[in-house]
């Protein structure tokens, strides 16, 4: 729906009960940085359909907000 193609999507760990991995995402924001990549975007969830997992949307609200990336649950 972005339209930027999936090359440009990066995957970030999960626990084993689907809820993302904040160290993993700011690892991951870090190494597109140095890379020269711009990361934008993060969608995180607030219930699964599998597991009805809640991402840990604090934790991923405080990254995006140090790095300045638009957070989209």
């Amino acid at each position: 729906a972005l339209g930027i193609g999936t090359d440009s999507v990066i995957l970030i760990r999960c626990d084993e009960r689907g809820k993302m991995i904040p160290s993993d995402l700011e690892r991951r924001i870090l190494e597109a940085k140095q890379k020269g990549f711009v990361p934008f975007l993060v969608s995180a969830t607030a219930g699964t359909t599998v597991y009805g997992a809640f991402d840990p949307l604090i934790a991923i609200a405080d990254i995006c907000k140090k790095y300045k990336i638009w957070m989209h649950v």
